[in-house]
């Protein structure tokens, strides 16, 4: 769905999960809100059906049953529907529709805006809303009411088709009772719907051959005072070329559109995607400067004037209101001379029109469920004895209808008072109806409308009998809700009932910068993206906290309120930081410590050795030795006590062998200094004395006398 007027929800959460934030647009059906799918954190566009429906079983059934067959569409060109609400049957419960959010405005505001497109826009736009009706038509599934209203334009240019499978929802379970249906979606029915008949692929390429025609033109194919008469031109008429209204229309698309338009069904092509082929067919026939011309409308066929159509035949001629035939508001039936009396006769039977749709017109509502049929032949050319088709008449006054399924034929004597009655009403109301609808009385100027709110604007619309069609747009200078422009311009003389085309401020286009701190790398774009900002500068720095690849921080923070397209600045997490280990070996235990502690490294002490070479309080090893470690990983340093020392004994007054023995087996070497020649063979003095600690191998010398 496509973003639109801004206006306040009730901010109610449906289903627990779909938080309503605006309202979009309002419907004869359902008001479209923009929401917040608060599981998954992304906008999305609820459709909240009318109460009356919910409340309607076969609707319930029905939209059940079309809302699971598209959401199985999956196509660039197609809306996604995410979810539905399954009723439960409890009083005053929402049925809703969740679909893909949009940015953008309907096709139809763009033909309020634009108008009459290029071949090439032309094409591009129906290549793609046929691409998504093919889509559509593979899985079975027929629209039913293709129409500008239901494909959306991205602010990019690409399109969006919308509302699979709910117009069948509608028209199947509530086509009586819903008032207005076919309001909306008359300008393009297939004959065959018009009729009451089973609609199918086929009815979808009429639909959307008279979309083509109004994108290259303009100006709708079928247009009438009433939704009766637009019908009527369905069943009987010709859509009218293209080219006849525009002069750079090829007739190469004339013949395209005649194609797609058919009354015939097995006239058309098959489905969207032939439908496709056809017009690709056609398109390779143009040459450049036929595909990229701007229109250039044909004199007299200028936007906001009518289109002179082909002239219809007498069975094609229809009063602009059925119900009011005999006033003769639009044309009345023009018959020959018949006979030698020169009286006017009817010749030809109008086909019967089942119009099966409740319409407002003015004040009344007229049921436009009718049977159009023009007189039988003329009685003075037949004779009545002699045939079975003679009138028979009910209660009711009906009259019947002959076996081989003809009108049976009326009797001069009472088609005459009615013929009299029909030229007295056009004479009464013939000037009425002149000074009204095309005269002086029909002249409207269009007020100064810029800088009113909505509801002031459409106000003063309605004092001059003028509509409006409103689109919503962003605006740095006009508040939210105020007019930004209209079109035609105040001052503009224009027919009654015009529609004048508004544009309401939707105020400054601001949005919230998405948290996207702790996002991964890849969706980060996205998330931006998603409320309309971009991707600025991308760092990268070492987190202890944040995993790889995941985002450490961003600028501006989360839920500031920016402009669109503002660059959002991010650094991306590298993962921990690698320590290198340093040697601390031969450094004193204490000093080598507050160093890996300094790097963010745990120290553990273990029990201090002996060491021959480093000194006592110095490490004499680590664990690891080398390598890489991360912060809070753990050291193991050994502190050392030095080398292993021994205590002298005492050997004075020892037999000279035994003393050496004595401090060979404790590590330390005995040197014999005699006196007198030793002859006596005793240790009297030794050096170092005993009870001296000394080094291993230290050499203690011994005076032998």
């Amino acid at each position: 769905m496509t973003s639109g007027a801004g206006l306040h929800a009730d901010e109610r959460v449906l289903g627990g999960r779909y938080r309503l934030l605006s309202r979009i647009a309002d419907g004869g059906m359902a008001t479209v809100y923009l929401a917040i799918d608060e599981r998954l954190g992304r906008r999305v566009a609820v459709k909240v059906l009318r109460p009356d429906l919910a409340r309607d079983d076969e609707f319930v059934r029905r939209f059940h049953r079309e809302a699971r067959l598209a959401a199985g569409l999956s196509h660039p060109n197609i809306v996604a529907v995410h979810d539905f609400h399954e009723s439960s049957g409890k009083p005053d419960e929402d049925l809703y529709l969740v679909m893909e959010y949009v940015d953008g405005q309907t096709l139809r505001h763009q033909l309020l805006a634009d108008g009459a497109m290029s071949v090439r826009r032309a094409t591009q736009i129906m290549t793609a809303v046929l691409s998504a009706l093919d889509e559509a038509h593979r899985a079975d599934l027929v629209h039913r009411d293709v129409k500008p209203e239901n494909v959306l334009v991205r602010d990019d240019g690409s399109i969006k088709v919308t509302d699979f499978g709910l117009a069948r929802a509608v028209t199947s379970s509530t086509r009586t009772s819903t008032t207005g249906i076919l309001m909306g979606t008359v300008s393009y029915l297939a004959p065959e719907q018009v009729d009451g008949d089973r609609a199918d692929a086929r009815s979808d390429v009429y639909a959307a051959g008279l979309m083509l025609y109004e994108l290259l033109t303009g100006q709708r194919a079928f247009q009438g005072d009433n939704p009766a008469h637009v019908m009527y031109q369905h069943v009987h008429g010709e859509v009218p070329l293209a080219s006849d209204r525009v002069s750079t229309v090829p007739l190469e698309l004339d013949q395209v559109i005649a194609r797609a338009t058919a009354r015939d069904p097995d006239d058309r092509p098959e489905t969207a995607g032939a439908f496709i082929e056809v017009l690709r067919d056609a398109i390779r026939q143009l040459s450049d400067e036929e595909f990229d011309a701007a229109p250039v409308f044909l004199a007299g066929m200028a936007p906001g004037t009518q289109p002179v159509a082909h002239a219809p035949t007498p069975t094609q001629s229809l009063p602009a209101d059925p119900s009011l035939a005999a006033a003769g508001t639009e044309g009345s039936i023009d018959g020959g001379t018949e006979g030698g009396g020169g009286q006017a006769s009817p010749t030809q039977r109008l086909g019967a029109l089942d119009v099966d749709a409740t319409q407002r017109l003015g004040a009344l509502e007229v049921d436009a469920t009718q049977r159009l049929t023009t007189l039988g032949p003329d009685p003075s050319v037949q004779d009545l004895s002699d045939t079975d088709d003679t009138i028979k008449t009910g209660d009711d006054g009906d009259s019947a209808r002959t076996a081989a399924g003809s009108v049976a034929p009326r009797r001069r004597r009472r088609i005459w008072p009615w013929l009299v009655a029909l030229v007295l009403l056009i004479a009464g109301t013939g000037t009425w109806w002149w000074y009204d609808t095309t005269g002086p009385g029909s002249l409207r100027i269009v007020p100064t409308l810029v800088h009113l709110s909505r509801a002031d604007a459409e106000k003063a619309l309605s004092v001059v009998d003028l509509r409006a069609a409103t689109a919503d747009a962003f605006s740095e200078t006009e508040p939210a809700g105020q007019v930004i422009s209209a079109e035609p311009q105040p001052g503009t003389e224009v027919t009654k009932r015009s529609t004048v085309a508004l544009v309401i401020s939707k105020g400054q286009e601001r949005y919230a910068v998405p948290t996207v701190a702790g996002a991964a790398r890849g969706e980060v774009e996205r998330l931006l993206k998603e409320r309309s900002l971009a991707l600025g500068k991308v760092t990268e720095d070492f987190s202890e906290t944040v995993a790889k690849d995941l985002v450490i921080s961003q600028d501006p923070p989360p839920d500031t309120s920016v402009k669109r397209d503002t660059p959002v600045n991010v650094v991306i997490s590298k993962g921990r930081a690698p320590i290198p280990v340093p040697s601390v070996i031969d450094k004193p235990a204490d000093e080598a410590q507050k160093a890996l502690e300094a790097l963010g490294l745990k120290v553990v002490r273990g029990e201090p050795v002996n060491s021959e070479t480093v000194p006592s309080g110095a490490v004499v090893s680590q664990t690891p030795a080398t390598g890489t470690l991360f912060k809070g990983d753990t050291v193991t340093i050994v502190p050392s006590k030095g080398p292993v020392l021994i205590q002298v004994p005492d050997v004075t007054l020892k037999k000279v062998n035994d003393a050496t023995k004595i401090l060979k087996d404790l590590g330390v070497q005995g040197k014999v200094s005699q006196v007198f020649g030793g002859v006596l063979k005793t240790v009297r003095f030794q050096d170092p004395a005993a009870g001296t600690m000394v080094r291993r191998g230290t050499v203690v010398t011994l005076t032998v006398i």
